[in-house]
């Protein structure tokens, strides 16, 4: 489903509904005095909702399935029944993958994602009692008492790290986002429905107990059980690299017959676009699996002009695909043949996770958010620029500490709980694509899920040296898979079957290796000249320059991310377009802060 809201405001409802129809989105109502409504996938059948009455229903959106009742709709009217309100989050033991769910009994309803927060919920209330809980930041900012000021720095991080930001604030004045520690809880009274936003301890994580062997059994058998469920979804495709995350679950989908069909994307970033031995690998990874491989050409102008960009936050909201250029569109839209009914992704924080789990000494949680942040750093001006931003980030990674059970003591994280809280910090902003596949089939990474990702994080880091732990999972499935050669993150790796261990293949060491490189780096050379990459970044610094302020250099945000300049830009116009239409409609309420009661 590409998203659903539930308000108490038949204004905001009549507005969104109006919204979703100029869209072009399939939107079905809930009855009943609590309004609320879903709209379905845009390239794909499924249900996704489930109703015994106009006080007794439960909607879902995203892609999920559940170890009792099976794969997406299917599994809905059984989660209704057994649903318990006195402990509205026990469902979740049983559901997996990226979701949102809002379910009603009565004069009781609760919205709640999944546990690390893959997918994303924001919530909007006022100060009188009205409210909105959507899977959208830009319907919550429809809200007339949601705000929409935000300024440069803020545009940045909702760039860099997902527009939620870090933390449980979005980039939006007045518009929260839900984690997965909170879910919202509405009470029907005399007055009308309230809200209260509700919060649910995560426990620490717990270092695994027994034998490698066993924890690598425990993931392994775990990952099996969720895609013997998600086989019901229908036709399956998996997202394919030549790395270690690709091969992972390219493995696990080997071993459950869901191998047929391979895809991969050239063109939508500096991995795929100008290293052409990745695609060699995937090629070798299809005919080793004898899979078909659809080589989708995602290049193009990254980064779309303004009238283009409005268009499209106009028919996807705030949550533009993958980048939002136009052959990823066109390429979600239908130009996958034959289309996937579930895309399987090998992505998970968990494991790439910049070798985090090699830190021998604690860290300091300033120390943590300067390493984390440190890719963005020198895109700002000034050193009280980069401090302020700093600030924020350390205050966030505080607030994700404690969200997630991280133990922060003396303001020192230990080595191990350094890598529980850098896959909590990359959550936020990798869903961002969960949520744009999410709009057209059901897309499921599962080690992005709770369940494998809470296994991951207490294998001790020892046993992830050299990616033994991966290495040792992959073989576990389908070990033969591990003879084509790997690449991974622009880099050749060996692999040391002895040990289970992989290490870079060094050029210097190797003189095969070395030619190859140097082919690579005339190919490259050629593909720039081919891609205009020359032309994209003057594009992109036309654009930039009236955007950024005296703090954030436009040069230098250039030569970033892509998608994360796009969404930078995004944010900015999304911001003012929205100010705009407020000073045109009189007597609106003025911005109000959030007035949501934290139990």
């Amino acid at each position: 489903m590409a998203r659903f809201y539930v308000t108490n405001s038949a204004p905001v409802r009549r507005r969104l509904e109006e919204g979703w129809k100029e869209a072009g989105l399939r939107s079905a109502p809930m009855e009943g005095d609590l309004y609320a409504a879903s709209a379905k996938k845009r390239s794909i059948e499924h249900v996704n909702a489930a109703s015994e009455g106009p006080d007794r229903w439960l909607i879902a959106t995203g892609s999920y399935g559940s170890f009792e009742d099976g794969w997406g709709g299917e599994a809905l009217p059984q989660l209704l029944r057994r649903f318990d309100p006195s402990a509205p989050l026990k469902s979740r033991s049983d559901l997996f993958g990226h979701y949102g769910v809002a379910v009603r009994q009565g004069g009781s309803a609760f919205v709640f994602c999944d546990p690390i927060a893959s997918y994303e919920i924001y919530v909007a209330a006022s100060v009188s009692g009205d409210f909105l809980v959507a899977t959208s930041l830009s319907d919550c900012m429809k809200a007339p008492w949601a705000g929409s000021t935000i300024g440069e720095r803020q545009a940045l991080v909702a760039a860099f790290h997902g527009e939620r930001g870090l933390g449980w604030r979005s980039t939006a004045e007045g518009v929260l986002s839900l984690r997965g520690h909170q879910y919202a809880a509405l009470t029907r009274s005399e007055r009308g429905w309230r809200l209260d936003l509700r919060r649910a301890e995560r426990t620490e994580p717990r270092r695994a107990r027994g034998r490698f062997g066993d924890a690598v059994e425990a993931y392994a058998q775990t990952t099996r059980s969720m895609l013997q469920v998600a086989k019901r979804a229908g036709r399956p495709a998996v997202n394919a690299t030549g790395g270690l995350d690709s091969r992972l679950v390219l493995a696990a989908a080997k071993e459950a017959g869901m191998a047929g069909h391979l895809l991969y994307g050239k063109g939508n970033s500096a991995l795929t676009n100008t290293r052409r031995q990745d695609r060699v690998a995937a090629q070798d990874l299809a005919r080793y699996l004898g899979s078909e491989l659809t080589v989708m050409d995602w290049s193009g102008h990254h980064v779309p002009h303004e009238r283009r960009r409005r268009l499209l936050r106009q028919r996807y909201g705030f949550k533009l695909p993958y980048g939002g250029t136009e052959r990823i569109i066109e390429a979600f839209e239908g130009g996958i043949d034959p289309y996937p009914d579930l895309q399987l992704a090998g992505y998970g924080p968990g494991f790439t996770n910049a070798r985090i789990w090699s830190w021998q000494e604690p860290v300091g949680v300033r120390e943590f958010a300067k390493r984390y942040a440190s890719a963005y750093l020198d895109v700002f001006r000034s050193a009280p620029a980069r401090e302020a931003y700093l600030d924020h980030v350390e205050e966030a990674v505080g607030e994700i500490a404690e969200a997630a059970g991280v133990p922060v003591k003396g303001g020192m994280i230990t080595p191990e709980a350094a890598v529980a809280l850098w896959a909590s910090t990359k959550t936020s902003k990798e869903s961002f694509n969960v949520q744009a596949f999410n709009e057209f089939c059901y897309y499921l990474a599962p080690h992005f899920t709770s369940q494998l990702q809470d296994q991951l994080l207490a294998v001790p880091p020892e046993w992830r040296e050299g990616d033994r732990f991966q290495l040792t999972l992959i073989a576990a499935h389908d070990s033969g898979i591990l003879d084509v050669p790997i690449y991974s993150g622009t880099r050749h790796y060996v692999l040391d079957r002895a040990n289970m261990t992989v290490g870079l293949l060094e050029g210097r060491r190797d003189p095969a290796s070395l030619l190859r490189r140097i082919r690579t780096k005339a190919l490259e050379t050629w593909e720039a000249r081919q891609d205009r990459s020359e032309t994209i970044r003057a594009e992109l610094l036309e654009a930039l320059r009236p955007l950024c302020g005296d703090d954030i250099d436009p040069e230098k945000l250039a030569t970033k991310d892509a998608r994360a300049v796009f969404r930078f830009m995004t944010a900015r116009e999304m911001a003012s377009e929205e100010s705009a239409a407020r000073e045109m409609v009189p007597n609106r309420p003025p911005t109000e802060e959030a007035a949501v009661k934290t139990a």
